[in-house]
């Protein structure tokens, strides 16, 4: 699965905005807790069946830290 995200990973970005199939959203979300991002992370993947090129996809809740600067 992860070559077949590779290979059309290009295709993907120009026909549908920039959006990635190889891109490890729930991962960079989850690096950014801390006391300037996010104080917890409650998330999970989504594999979609019948689309499995398409999966996984990132679902869940990001609460803000509230010692975080504006």
């Amino acid at each position: 699965l992860r070559f077949q995200q590779e290979l059309f990973n290009p295709l993907q970005k120009a026909v549908f905005q920039g959006c990635h199939l190889n891109r490890d959203s729930l991962g960079t979300i989850e690096k950014c807790i801390g006391p300037d991002g996010f104080e917890s992370v409650d998330s999970s993947n989504l594999y979609l069946g019948d689309r499995p090129l398409l999966s996984p996809h990132a679902i869940g809740i990001a609460t803000r830290s509230q010692t975080r600067k504006v």
